[in-house]
């Protein structure tokens, strides 16, 4: 710290006054000056008294002469005094007020003189006396500085208890004008509105020192509450000239009173049971708990949670929460367990965990705990924690024996068994392995276990591609539909003991197809009823004849409903002709007729059927034949009508084991005629 300078500044003398007489050797007192001559302030607004000894030679009928000296001015008698016996040991003598108040700052020098009545003027030897009326600290007092710390963090009991002497400490910049004797006059108040509080007075004793001001326990106690304190004080020096306004304050958040002597670390039942915190006990998130403390909690505390050098704020403690013990249960995130911002993030770490209670902006440290750490799971860290599943783990995908689209087994193939992918790289980027050695993958339909665990070897880490499962037939049978297909895997950690994780992959939804599922449930498709012979119900032989084709411009088939019939079934139907009554001949060249129909909501519902005598409600659909493929016929021959049904599963097909169920005989004994407009 700079060398602080005296306020008043010392003049040499300059003048001297040539008396007739040499100096007696006694010299003049003023009881109120301080030691260094200066007069206080409050001692210049009523006459100064100024003590004379008696000289051993005076008599009475001398004269005590009292001169007041500014330097380059003649010496001015102020007062005087006739010695009357009995003589006095003091002559008292005063400096008028109107004369003390028209004297300059700085030094002036007293003496008295003695008028004998011998006419002998015997001069006194002189007293130095100094005039100060301006306060020191110049335009602007400095505010205390404190510990960096301190004035960031803020002054907890716990802090000050650690501070040598269990005093707070604050240096006080240099000011101008300071000097021996400045007093200073120490001050505390609450923001906002808080009353000012005595914290004590600092006397310089050398200005050539750094001045150091100091707060005890007791005395910052004297603030009831907690919260911003302003810190400042006010500065006066020894001559009683004191500084109208105050320092700049130094605002520090500060909790003394009432604040905790000792917290209890944090509780963390993940760590406490077994020495070591596993995903289990930190995903989603991990309970910490904040014991009760003493003096009791308020509504309003809050509470920094630390891990590592991660940390997290809770909201504030409601009424509700006070007298609980512990007094607040956090959850603090899985995600910010984690020390690193970057990939890879490291799974296995041990760092302190603790908490700061925070009342009125203070923070309050508890003990740190030393928690050891072991998250590491299949597929890495989980990119979702808030979901059962670790969405780093790729789905698994089926694919059916004969091949087909990747998630849909059709009926067929769920009769033998499927062949189940599960992704060796995780999702994560950059991407890395989901697995190790030793892993055990179970896969699953919905809720069900299926198929037989498998062991990741040392041979598929050394590979790094794809793993293959086997979905044994038996569990698609019993799975049929859109079950979830999803896989867990459980690793045992290295920890001591050893402790198994288990995670869930992400589910999709598949298809596995059942018999069941098709058109007709599996089983042939009613045949096609020719309509054409409805005609004549009492006909021996059901046929087409040449008047049929004329009247329908060719002829009628009616399919009726069929097993799983539903909108957007695709129907795909083949007329034939055959040359001769036999339906085995060839087909007659023209005659074949393919037609596809998409069945629609219309078609799904129930209309008369007149068929059937009398009309019955049913659901159909009327396929027509046109007239042209006819033409080939000569005479006599025979027609075939075959359709298949296809949906989401698979495709079902009508009869055609019996030919009788689908054949009919056509007349059209005169071919020509069917050419006719």
């Amino acid at each position: 710290m700079r060398k602080k300078t005296r306020k008043v500044v010392a003049t040499p003398r300059t003048y001297s006054v040539a008396f007739p007489s040499a100096e007696i050797g006694l010299r003049p007192d003023v009881p109120d000056a301080l030691p260094d001559g200066t007069i206080p302030v409050d001692k210049l607004t009523a006459p100064l008294l100024v003590n004379a000894p008696l000289w051993d030679q005076a008599y009475a009928g001398d004269t005590y002469w009292l001169l007041l000296i500014t330097p380059g001015k003649d010496p001015k008698v102020v007062d005087t005094r006739l010695l009357e016996d009995p003589l006095p040991d003091v002559v008292p003598l005063h400096i008028p007020v109107d004369e003390l108040e028209n004297l300059a700052e700085g030094q002036h020098f007293l003496r008295f003189a003695i008028y004998t009545t011998g006419f002998d003027l015997l001069p006194s030897l002189e007293f130095v006396i100094i005039i100060d009326r301006t306060p020191p600290g110049g335009d602007v007092l400095p505010a205390i500085v404190f510990d960096r710390d301190i004035e960031e963090k803020g002054l907890t009991l716990a802090k000050l208890l650690a501070m040598p002497g269990q005093k707070l400490r604050g240096i006080v910049p240099n000011y101008a004008n300071g000097s021996r004797g400045d007093v200073l006059a120490l001050k505390m108040r609450l923001r906002p509105d808080g009353p000012e509080v005595d914290a004590g007075t600092f006397v310089v004793a050398d200005p050539d020192r750094e001045i150091v001001v100091e707060y005890d326990r007791a005395t910052l106690e004297r603030i009831d509450g907690w919260g911003t304190v302003d810190f400042y004080f006010y500065l006066s020096d020894s001559a009683g000239n004191r500084r109208p306004d105050p320092s700049v304050a130094k605002p520090i958040a500060m909790w003394i009173k009432g604040g905790p002597d000792l917290l209890l670390p944090p509780l963390i039942p993940g760590f406490d049971t077994d020495g070591i915190v596993t995903d289990p006990d930190a995903r989603p998130y991990l309970r910490i708990r904040i014991p009760a403390y003493e003096p009791l909690p308020l509504a309003g505390d809050r509470f920094i949670v630390h891990v590592g050098n991660q940390s997290m704020e809770t909201p504030p403690l409601e009424p509700g929460d006070i007298g609980n013990d512990p007094v607040l249960d956090v959850d603090y995130p899985y995600r910010r367990l984690f020390q690193s911002t970057s990939e890879p993030l490291d799974e296995v770490f041990d760092v302190d965990v603790w908490y700061d209670v925070v009342r009125g902006g203070v923070e309050v440290p508890s003990p740190a705990k030393h928690v050891d750490f072991d998250l590491g799971i299949p597929g890495g860290v989980d990119p979702d924690p808030g979901t059962p599943e670790n969405e780093a783990l790729g789905k698994a995908w089926i694919q059916g024996a004969s091949g087909g689209p990747i998630n849909v087994v059709k009926p067929g193939d769920t009769l033998v068994d499927a062949t189940v992918t599960v992704p060796w790289l995780n999702t994560r980027t950059p991407p890395g392995p989901s697995f190790k050695e030793g892993d055990t993958i179970q896969l699953y339909l919905d809720r069900d276990r299926v198929g037989t665990p498998y062991q990741v070897t040392a041979q598929d880490v050394i590979d790094g591609v794809d793993l293959t499962l086997v979905m044994p037939s038996d569990d698609m049978q019993r799975h049929t539909g859109t079950p979830d297909l999803w896989y867990e895997v459980t690793r045992v950690l290295g920890t001591m003991p050893p402790q198994p994780v288990t995670v869930a992959a992400p589910r999709q939804s598949i298809t596995l197809q059942a018999l069941t599922d098709l058109p007709g449930e599996g089983k042939p498709l009613t045949p096609a009823k020719w309509l054409a012979p409805t005609r004549r119900p009492d006909a021996d032989i059901p046929e087409i004849r040449q008047e049929d084709v004329l009247e329908d411009r060719g002829t009628y088939l009616r399919i009726y409903r069929y097993a799983n019939m539903a909108v957007g079934d695709r129907v795909d139907m083949l007329f034939e002709g055959h040359d001769g009554l036999n339906p085995s001949n060839p087909v007659l060249p023209g005659t074949q007729h393919e037609q596809t129909y998409i069945v629609t909501e219309t078609d799904l519902v129930e209309k008369d059927d007149d068929s059937e005598q009398p009309p019955v409600k049913a659901v159909y659909i009327d396929m027509h034949v046109p007239i042209e493929h006819f033409y080939p016929f000569e005479h006599f021959g025979s027609a075939t009508f075959l359709y298949e049904v296809t949906n989401d599963a698979g495709t079902g097909f009508s009869e055609r084991d019996d030919i009788r169920k689908y054949y009919i005989y056509v007349a059209i004994r005169e071919p020509w005629r069917l050419r006719q407009p």
